[in-house]
Protein backbone atom coordinates (compact mmCIF):
# COMPACT_ATOMS: atom_id res chain seq x y z
CA UNK A 1 0.00 0.00 0.00
CA UNK A 2 2.93 2.27 1.24
CA UNK A 3 4.36 1.54 -2.24
CA UNK A 4 1.56 2.30 -4.61
CA UNK A 5 0.59 5.44 -2.97
CA UNK A 6 3.86 6.94 -3.76
CA UNK A 7 4.08 5.16 -7.06
CA UNK A 8 0.22 6.94 -7.68
CA UNK A 9 1.33 9.95 -5.95
CA UNK A 10 4.16 10.11 -8.48
CA UNK A 11 2.63 9.36 -11.74
CA UNK A 12 -1.07 11.17 -10.91
CA UNK A 13 -2.06 12.91 -8.44
CA UNK A 14 -6.25 11.99 -9.44
CA UNK A 15 -5.59 8.80 -8.93
CA UNK A 16 -3.50 8.80 -5.73
CA UNK A 17 -6.56 10.76 -3.91
CA UNK A 18 -8.73 8.39 -5.44
CA UNK A 19 -6.44 5.84 -3.37
CA UNK A 20 -5.97 7.53 -0.23
CA UNK A 21 -9.68 8.53 0.22
CA UNK A 22 -10.22 4.48 -0.68
CA UNK A 23 -7.50 3.82 2.02
CA UNK A 24 -9.15 6.40 4.66
CA UNK A 25 -12.76 4.32 3.99
CA UNK A 26 -10.79 0.67 4.06
CA UNK A 27 -9.12 1.75 7.80
CA UNK A 28 -12.55 2.96 8.87
CA UNK A 29 -14.61 0.04 7.71
CA UNK A 30 -11.59 -2.57 9.58
CA UNK A 31 -12.62 -0.28 12.47
CA UNK A 32 -8.45 0.31 12.81
CA UNK A 33 -7.61 -2.66 12.96
CA UNK A 34 -4.51 -2.74 11.05
CA UNK A 35 -3.70 -6.87 12.20
CA UNK A 36 -7.12 -7.37 10.59
CA UNK A 37 -6.19 -5.35 7.32
CA UNK A 38 -2.79 -7.12 7.21
CA UNK A 39 -4.45 -10.64 7.64
CA UNK A 40 -6.79 -9.67 4.80
CA UNK A 41 -3.86 -8.69 2.51
CA UNK A 42 -1.97 -11.99 2.97
CA UNK A 43 1.19 -9.49 2.66
CA UNK A 44 4.75 -11.12 2.11
CA UNK A 45 6.50 -11.19 5.65
CA UNK A 46 9.33 -8.69 4.56
CA UNK A 47 6.77 -5.65 3.24
CA UNK A 48 4.28 -6.65 6.16
CA UNK A 49 6.08 -4.54 9.06
CA UNK A 50 6.16 -1.47 6.40
CA UNK A 51 2.90 -1.68 5.68
CA UNK A 52 1.98 -2.06 9.37
CA UNK A 53 3.94 1.08 9.87
CA UNK A 54 2.24 2.92 7.07
CA UNK A 55 -0.94 1.83 7.86
CA UNK A 56 -0.59 2.89 11.83
CA UNK A 57 0.54 6.30 10.88
CA UNK A 58 -2.10 6.93 8.55
CA UNK A 59 -4.18 5.61 12.15
CA UNK A 60 -2.80 8.45 14.14
CA UNK A 61 -2.85 11.06 11.74
CA UNK A 62 -6.93 10.10 11.06
CA UNK A 63 -7.51 10.25 15.00
CA UNK A 64 -5.61 13.32 15.25
CA UNK A 65 -7.61 15.28 12.35
CA UNK A 66 -11.00 14.13 13.64
CA UNK A 67 -11.59 12.62 10.89
CA UNK A 68 -12.77 8.87 12.63
CA UNK A 69 -15.80 8.74 11.54
CA UNK A 70 -16.43 10.66 7.87
CA UNK A 71 -13.55 13.68 5.81
CA UNK A 72 -10.14 13.24 4.74
CA UNK A 73 -6.65 13.71 5.95
CA UNK A 74 -5.82 17.59 6.01
CA UNK A 75 -2.86 16.23 3.43
CA UNK A 76 -5.42 15.35 1.28
CA UNK A 77 -7.39 17.77 1.24
CA UNK A 78 -4.45 20.58 0.70
CA UNK A 79 -3.60 18.55 -2.59
CA UNK A 80 -7.50 19.01 -3.38
CA UNK A 81 -7.22 23.11 -2.82
CA UNK A 82 -3.54 22.50 -4.57
CA UNK A 83 -5.14 21.19 -7.82
CA UNK A 84 -8.38 23.63 -7.50
CA UNK A 85 -5.79 26.56 -7.97
CA UNK A 86 -4.05 25.01 -10.63
CA UNK A 87 -7.60 24.29 -11.99
CA UNK A 88 -8.18 27.65 -11.89
CA UNK A 89 -5.49 29.26 -13.17
CA UNK A 90 -5.58 27.35 -16.57
CA UNK A 91 -9.28 28.30 -16.72
CA UNK A 92 -7.90 32.04 -16.49
CA UNK A 93 -5.05 31.44 -18.78
CA UNK A 94 -7.00 30.24 -21.54
CA UNK A 95 -3.25 28.94 -22.49
CA UNK A 96 -4.39 25.26 -22.66
CA UNK A 97 -7.28 25.11 -25.12
CA UNK A 98 -7.99 21.31 -24.82
CA UNK A 99 -8.32 21.98 -20.81
CA UNK A 100 -10.69 24.80 -21.11
CA UNK A 101 -13.18 22.96 -24.07
CA UNK A 102 -12.89 19.77 -22.01
CA UNK A 103 -14.16 21.75 -18.78
CA UNK A 104 -16.75 23.58 -20.64
CA UNK A 105 -17.63 20.11 -21.88
CA UNK A 106 -18.28 18.52 -18.48
CA UNK A 107 -19.38 21.92 -16.79
CA UNK A 108 -23.17 20.67 -16.73
CA UNK A 109 -22.34 17.34 -15.04
CA UNK A 110 -20.72 19.11 -12.10
CA UNK A 111 -23.58 21.78 -12.23
CA UNK A 112 -25.86 18.81 -12.01
CA UNK A 113 -23.70 16.64 -9.58
CA UNK A 114 -23.00 19.60 -7.14
CA UNK A 115 -27.03 20.42 -7.45
CA UNK A 116 -27.60 16.62 -6.55
CA UNK A 117 -25.37 16.16 -3.86
CA UNK A 118 -26.39 20.07 -2.48
CA UNK A 119 -22.40 20.50 -1.54
CA UNK A 120 -22.12 23.84 -2.89
CA UNK A 121 -19.05 24.97 -0.25
CA UNK A 122 -16.61 22.28 -2.01
CA UNK A 123 -14.93 23.06 -5.06
CA UNK A 124 -15.59 21.88 -8.72
CA UNK A 125 -12.41 19.78 -8.57
CA UNK A 126 -13.31 18.33 -5.31
CA UNK A 127 -16.99 17.41 -6.70
CA UNK A 128 -14.95 16.33 -10.05
CA UNK A 129 -13.61 13.46 -7.07
CA UNK A 130 -16.33 12.68 -5.61
CA UNK A 131 -18.04 11.61 -8.61
CA UNK A 132 -14.97 9.28 -9.56
CA UNK A 133 -15.04 8.41 -5.91
CA UNK A 134 -18.59 7.22 -6.13
CA UNK A 135 -18.73 5.81 -9.80
CA UNK A 136 -15.73 3.50 -8.57
CA UNK A 137 -17.31 2.56 -5.41
CA UNK A 138 -20.34 1.34 -7.92
CA UNK A 139 -17.85 -0.16 -10.44
CA UNK A 140 -16.03 -2.15 -7.52
CA UNK A 141 -19.58 -3.39 -5.94
CA UNK A 142 -20.65 -4.48 -9.61
CA UNK A 143 -23.96 -2.27 -9.05
CA UNK A 144 -25.66 -1.17 -12.31
CA UNK A 145 -24.69 2.07 -14.03
CA UNK A 146 -26.95 3.70 -17.04
CA UNK A 147 -25.11 4.64 -19.71
CA UNK A 148 -25.85 8.24 -19.39
CA UNK A 149 -23.70 8.18 -15.90
CA UNK A 150 -21.31 6.49 -17.75
CA UNK A 151 -20.94 9.10 -20.64
CA UNK A 152 -20.92 12.09 -17.94
CA UNK A 153 -18.19 10.60 -16.18
CA UNK A 154 -16.04 9.78 -18.94
CA UNK A 155 -15.66 13.18 -19.53
CA UNK A 156 -15.39 13.91 -16.04
CA UNK A 157 -12.40 11.44 -15.93
CA UNK A 158 -10.48 13.43 -19.14
CA UNK A 159 -10.64 16.54 -16.87
CA UNK A 160 -9.39 15.29 -14.11
CA UNK A 161 -6.61 13.40 -16.44
CA UNK A 162 -5.84 16.33 -17.67
CA UNK A 163 -5.20 18.56 -15.20
CA UNK A 164 -3.49 15.89 -13.13
CA UNK A 165 -0.79 15.65 -16.59
CA UNK A 166 -0.26 19.41 -15.75
CA UNK A 167 -0.31 19.05 -12.27
CA UNK A 168 2.79 16.50 -12.98
CA UNK A 169 4.25 18.11 -15.39
CA UNK A 170 4.30 21.61 -13.02
CA UNK A 171 5.93 19.19 -10.62
CA UNK A 172 8.49 18.32 -12.96
CA UNK A 173 9.42 21.68 -13.96
CA UNK A 174 8.32 21.58 -17.56
CA UNK A 175 5.11 23.42 -17.14
CA UNK A 176 5.97 26.61 -15.01
CA UNK A 177 2.87 28.02 -13.62
CA UNK A 178 4.21 31.68 -13.92
CA UNK A 179 4.10 31.47 -17.25
CA UNK A 180 -0.05 31.26 -16.66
Amino acid sequence: MKKESLIYKEENIVVYLLYMWRLEDTLRAFQFDVERILTVLCLEDETQEEERVFLQELIDMMLAEGVKESGHLQVNKNLVSWLTELHNKLLASHKIQKYNALYYQVLPTIVELRAKSQKTEISEIETCLEAMYGYSLLEMQGKPISQVTTEAMLGVKQLMATLAEVYKQEKAGTFPLENI
